[in-house]
């Protein structure tokens, strides 16, 4: 606005960007939307939002200003001085030129063509005068803020240092309201997988556990032997149901923290591998199969489940397959069946030989049988 101040410039986009965000936190183009409000509020030439990528890069999320439409979206290596805090505050400083350069230097070892058809804007860049402030955190490293001005500019002054920190306190702020939200949420989810645990605990499986006393008692009264053998059957089936209850009371209660549950990730797995066929496979997940969290028993596993599971569909033209995934207090067992044509000779060797190498890297076991009536395939490690 016409003769307003650096200092109103600044407040206003503070509040632009509060009011921009809320509560939640940014993503896609409120980072474009955050660097135009700081571009604007600094007097600057480019405006640059870096989020981290990996362990050593970091990513230009949002962009304004000088061939900001290059710029966005870029990916470098992080310099070792972007961060970088001379005095030793915390606020944002000027880093300067050295900072430029790096960054410059950066942006033109990761060869896209775009930036090196332009030379000019990378020489540009790594004299620019700038300043850093830090957006909070993304998976434990640093967000940042990048503001440059000409080389030949003014320098940025006390206003825009200390107002630069008020900014990325608004973003830091939304983004502190945006997780503190999501933890309700998930309380909230979790609280509700309680009440449906203890529901299927004291009501579900009580009724079934009467149901199955009631038909075991009544098969005493029977005298025709299929009638017998019929009420046995479904006293079997009612067991085995409150089984299966009592391993979803498990995982509903055990259901916690944002990793993907095992039994989420086995579920996504048989899924997308038995995606071709006509017919829904039985799948059944037994014990505290959420508790394990080794990532090398449970990337094995996950690979095995979709090795076996491609075979089946692949070659065995079956028309029933069953999947179990049980665990105990030392042993986690995978047992994938189908009724297919099965095979013999070296047919699927390879495929075969990955499993049995994956269990033995587990020091488990692999057997796989097959016939002209189907294949079964058992895959047991140990678990820790």
């Amino acid at each position: 606005m016409a003769g307003e101040t650096d200092l109103g410039r600044w407040l206003r986009a503070c509040a632009e960007v509060g009011r921009l965000l809320g509560d939640t936190e940014p993503d896609g183009e409120d980072y474009d939307s955050i660097a135009n409000q700081a571009l604007e509020a600094a007097g600057a030439s480019l405006a640059l939002v870096l989020l981290p990528v990996g362990e050593q890069h970091h990513r230009i999320a949002g962009a304004s200003g000088k061939a900001a439409s290059l710029l966005r979206g870029q990916v470098f290596a992080t310099p070792p001085t972007l961060g970088a805090d001379p005095a030793g505050t915390g606020e944002p400083a000027p880093v300067g030129v050295r900072a430029g350069h790096h960054i410059a230097e950066a942006l033109e070892a990761a060869g896209e063509t775009a930036l090196t058809s332009r030379p000019g804007l990378v020489d540009w860049l790594a004299r620019a005068q700038l300043l850093v402030a830090g957006l909070g955190q993304d998976t434990g490293r640093d967000r940042f803020l990048v503001l440059a001005r000409p080389p030949d500019a003014a320098g940025f002054a006390d206003v825009d240092l200390q107002l630069a920190g008020l900014l990325a306190a608004q973003v830091e702020q939304a983004i502190g309201r945006a997780h503190i939200r999501q933890l309700h949420e998930q309380l909230a989810v979790f609280a509700e997988r309680d009440r449906i645990a203890r529901d299927l605990h004291d009501i579900v499986i009580q009724r079934l556990f009467a149901a199955g006393l009631g038909v075991r008692a009544l098969a005493g009264h029977l005298e025709d032997a299929a009638s017998r053998a019929r009420a046995e059957e479904i006293t079997g089936e009612l067991d085995a149901t409150i089984g299966e209850l009592r391993d979803t009371i498990y995982a509903l209660r055990h259901s916690v923290g944002e990793r993907e549950q095992l039994g989420t990730a086995i579920v996504r797995a048989v899924r997308a591998a038995c995606e071709p066929l006509p017919f829904t496979p039985r799948l059944r997940l037994g014990g505290p199969l959420d508790a394990i969290e080794d990532e090398r028993t449970t990337a094995n596993l996950l690979a095995v489940i979709t090795e076996a599971l491609s075979n089946a569909v692949r070659h065995a033209h079956a028309t029933r397959i069953s999947i179990s995934v049980t665990v105990d207090e030392d042993e986690l067992r995978l047992r994938v069946k189908d009724n297919g044509h099965g095979f013999s000779g070296p047919t699927l060797r390879s495929g075969l030989a990955n499993m049995d190498r994956r269990a033995a890297e587990l020091g488990g076991t692999c057997h796989v049988g097959s016939n002209r009536r189907g294949t079964r395939v058992q895959w047991t490690v140990p678990v820790r």
